[in-house]
């Protein structure tokens, strides 16, 4: 169930925990230990188990039919659902937080001891405020909330605001009322279709006020203090927002020879508003102010002398929260956030000046910023800084001020002195030698390019000569003062100097003119001929990459049956799914590619390393597929994560396939049958039509280099066929042939 938001697509960075955390070399959040039980069961079989759970439920009296249907139903997708959430990538346990947020809840749970053994929490690596429960009794809690809250006692009382939503069954109860509603059922039958809508989020606001009236009866029975309360509504109101806001210092990125111009500095900040003006009729929640009330009325009178905002202990969730504060810049960079991860970075150097990890942060974003900025995705990238409130929005304007000459230089000095700083940090190389030769290649080919001397101030207030022409003048004024033409000119006035810089901007710059000289006519001619034959042999024989090994990453099935009214077939999907795998393995044997499976259906087989590389990839291709549709060629900002995965599995090759087979919907048969009974001569071929069905099947292959970020297979068929396995091993043989085999020189 809902708090506030739940987040639709998380992203993740990952890595390793210690027990003691060390923020100079933060390691994101991954989950340890041992799988939980629920998370290996297939999906077919936790829908069997809830159904006897159904059963066993005493019915009604006045519950109808159609209701009785909608928990099956209910049952059925949430069996299935969760398990794709579950492994979506978003969701870790055994960590420090999660951890954390049991005692918690324990401590929560003495005031009901008939839920003690019934929940279990998790964390969602997502950085928005925000927590949910589900009908089977997980808690999930976000990230983003725990950077947020003020003390334990307000983690407390969310949690017992989730508790009773899982208490009260209330994740069941909104859908089957959402299936009363749309039938017109009872009082919502005098309800037009148009106000349905309206309908269905005034009952979800009453159960959230439900949840926050029992929770609060929940968490009164704990030894946490109520006094809190008011402000963690403050949280809920502002969680739009940085977790601070302080003023963006534009002279961050500057240098001695370095200076942003003087209208890069934005005089007046757009102020916090707190966007409570909402219309409650179209929401699923109160409104903050309304439910911050009900709490202020309910605590007057109440005595809490010996209540205290932390039970546990608050030096332990002091180091929840900052951990969650440091993990939320890794959910940043998958998210492509960039900017966001910057002010992140930027607040909590306050506190960790020195962490590399706060550093790497900014040069990452910085990279990313580049690479979209030079891909003609600025706007892509970019929030629109009009919109942004507080004190971060200096630095969106500064960025936004920018270009994309500017912008590679500015995240090659960065990245070139950090390098400088840390040259062991391989991430950090990498992407500093890719924005070299991004630079090269687009906007600076020659290191010449630049100025070698620091800018003038003094020369500012030289007097242009009259006696100049108009040209001469202008470029005489242009050359005194730092403008948006030049400043980016003056940013490696030092770096030249260095002989490490120097030399490998000249290699670049050799290899680039070598690379782009002009042919000979001779040479374009035998550079045509080379590349028809390949496309030629490409049309005839696909690819041939000769690819040894590759890991399949999450083989994907969906079956589909349009004429049901739940089209989606998830008992038949996840069998599907089994056999694909079989079919997977199969030709990959037959071709003698050696394939390594990481898949949700065969988890029961995997131990925790492989959970966490299974995660980190789906998110992975996720992430992957954001830069390819906008045509952006990127290193992993999980460099280091990314090679260790490599290393273990012995290739970096990456593969994502899957199918869908859809029955279709066969119009025209009764008009096809009448055409048959009034001709005898078609009654042959409408007997065909009607009693054949119309099948449609899509079957899709991706491969990966997951080093470099380049797609190096992808192909999709859309088949008018039903999908049997001889169609799927044609199809999935074909692309392993592709991927194993070698042009013959």
């Amino acid at each position: 169930m809902k708090f506030c938001k739940i987040a639709t697509v998380l992203l993740l960075g990952w890595g390793s925990i210690a027990s003691a955390q060390d923020y100079n070399d933060f390691k994101p959040l991954e989950a340890s230990g041992t799988i939980p039980a629920s998370f290996v069961q297939l999906g077919q079989d936790k829908y069997e188990s809830q159904l006897e759970e159904l059963k066993k439920e005493k019915e009604k009296e006045d519950q109808k039919r159609y209701e009785r249907k909608a928990k099956k139903n209910f049952t059925l997708m949430n069996s299935f659902e969760m398990k794709d959430f579950i492994f979506s990538g978003r969701v870790i346990f055994n960590d420090p937080l999660s951890q954390y947020i049991t005692k918690v809840a324990n401590e929560v749970l003495k005031g009901a001891p008939e839920l003690q053994g019934k929940l279990t929490f998790y964390i969602i690596r997502s950085t928005d405020v925000n927590a949910f429960s589900t009908h089977e009794g997980m808690i999930f809690v976000n990230e983003g909330i725990l950077a947020e809250l003020q003390n334990e006692a307000q983690l407390a009382y969310m949690l017992c605001h989730e508790i009773i939503h899982y208490k009260n069954n209330h994740v069941m109860n909104a859908y089957v009322e959402s299936v009363k509603v749309q039938r017109g059922d009872t009082e919502y039958g005098r309800v037009g279709s148009s106000k349905r809508f309206w309908a269905k989020n005034k009952y979800s606001r009453e159960l959230e006020e439900e949840a926050d009236q029992e929770g609060l009866n929940l968490f009164l029975k704990t030894k946490y203090s109520p006094t809190t309360l008011p402000v963690f509504f403050d949280v809920l109101q502002y969680a739009y927002l940085p977790f601070d806001d302080i003023a963006f210092d534009r002279s961050y990125f500057e240098t001695k020879s370095f200076k942003f111009p003087a209208d890069f500095h934005l005089e007046s900040l757009k102020p916090v508003t707190g966007r409570e003006d909402i219309d409650e009729e179209s929401s699923t929640h109160p409104s903050v102010n309304k439910r911050r009330r009900y709490i202020i009325e309910r605590l007057k009178r109440k005595s809490e002398s010996d209540k205290n905002d932390f039970v546990i202990s608050e030096a332990e969730f002091l180091k929840v929260r900052k951990i969650a504060r440091f993990d939320m810049l890794s959910i940043y960079l998958s998210d492509l956030d960039y900017v966001k991860a910057i002010y992140h970075a930027y607040l909590l150097q306050r506190e960790e000046p020195k962490s590399l990890y706060l550093k790497k942060s900014i040069a990452k974003s910085l990279y990313g910023l580049a690479k979209y900025y030079n891909a003609g995705n600025k706007n892509n990238i970019l929030p629109n800084y009009e919109k942004v409130e507080g004190k971060s929005q200096q630095l969106y304007y500064l960025l936004d001020k920018m270009d994309d000459k500017s912008m590679s230089a500015l995240a090659l000095h960065y990245c070139w002195t950090l390098h400088k700083e840390y040259p062991e940090a391989k991430d950090i190389a990498a992407i500093t030698d890719d924005l070299f030769k991004e630079l090269v290649a687009k906007h600076y080919e020659s290191v010449t390019d630049f100025s070698s001397e620091y800018f003038d101030t003094s020369r500012a207030h030289v007097e242009i000569d009259e006696s100049l022409s108009k040209y001469d003048k202008f470029n005489s004024a242009r050359d005194t003062a730092i403008t948006e033409a030049n400043y980016a000119n003056f940013i490696f006035v030092d770096e030249i100097k260095e002989d490490a810089f120097y030399a490998r901007y000249e290699e670049l710059t050799k290899e680039y003119r070598a690379k782009n000289k002009k042919m000979s006519d001779a040479e374009a001619r035998a550079e045509r001929k080379a590349k028809k034959k390949e496309e030629r042999m490409e049309r005839r024989r696909g690819l041939a990459l000769g690819v040894d090994k590759i890991v399949i990453v999450n083989p994907w099935y969906l079956e589909i049956d349009e004429r049901k009214k739940n089209i989606e077939q998830y008992v038949k999907s996840e069998n599907s799914e089994l056999r694909f795998n079989n079919i997977l393995i199969d030709n990959a044997q037959k071709l003698k590619l050696d394939v390594d499976l990481l898949n949700e259906t065969n988890v029961q087989s995997m131990g925790i390393d492989e959970y966490n590389e299974y995660q980190f990839m789906r998110l992975w291709a996720s992430e992957y597929a954001t830069h390819n549709e906008y045509k952006v060629k990127m290193i992993s900002l999980n460099y280091d994560y990314t090679q260790s995965i490599i290393k273990k599995h012995g290739t970096k090759y990456f593969s994502y396939t899957g199918v869908i087979g859809a029955r279709e919907k066969k119009s025209g048969k009764g008009g096809m049958l009448v055409i048959g009974v009034l001709s005898v001569y078609m009654l042959p071929y409408a007997i065909y039509y009607v009693a054949t069905p119309d099948y449609q099947s899509l079957y899709f292959h991706v491969t990966y280099d997951i080093e470099s970020g380049e797609e190096k297979l992808s192909e999709g068929y859309n088949m008018n066929a039903k999908d049997t396995k001889q169609l799927l091993n044609m199809r999935v043989y074909d692309s392993f042939y592709q991927l194993k085999s070698k042009r013959k020189k």
